[in-house]
């Protein structure tokens, strides 16, 4: 009777095994990261839904640019007399942008951010730069909620 040498697939399935000990962990990582998430969203809408709007102002910010399909990323820094440290604040749309006289009807722009200094909003933000060689002019409107003290 010939011996038959069963190494290489002892070999195989111990490589299959800690493979799929590798995958168990993956997915129980990937579990907690995502219930993770799902708890900082939750707590990020119940605040949200907690805090009142104190103070709301219109802006326009302004950039020149020039030809260009890519998005320009950029800090957004605007006066806001009544804002306070820790205030939420949402920046909307407030009218069509415009470059020169001409009004633009498919640009969209929104940020979310917090104030770190009283009276300043700083935010980061992301200006369309799709025009040719002119002054994009976007109206905006910031919103400023405040959450409930601790």
């Amino acid at each position: 009777m010939p011996l038959t040498d069963y190494r290489d697939t002892l070999d195989a399935a111990a490589g299959a095994k800690a493979m799929a000990v590798q995958a168990e962990k993956n997915a129980a990582d990937a579990k907690a990261a995502a219930k993770a998430a799902q708890d900082l969203a939750a707590s990020i809408d119940t605040t949200i839904k907690a805090a009142a709007l104190v103070w709301e102002y219109y802006y326009t910010a302004s950039r020149s640019m020039l030809v260009s399909l890519a998005l320009t990323g950029d800090r957004l820094l605007v006066p806001a007399a009544k804002a306070a440290v820790g205030d939420l604040v949402f920046i909307h749309p407030a009218g069509r942008p415009t470059i020169g006289t001409v009004t633009l009807g498919f640009l969209f722009f929104q940020s979310t951010g917090f104030v770190k200094d009283a009276g300043v909003v700083d935010v980061n933000c992301v200006f369309p730069s799709i025009t040719v060689a002119g002054q994009l002019s976007l109206p905006l409107r910031l919103r400023g909620f405040r959450p409930p003290a601790a």
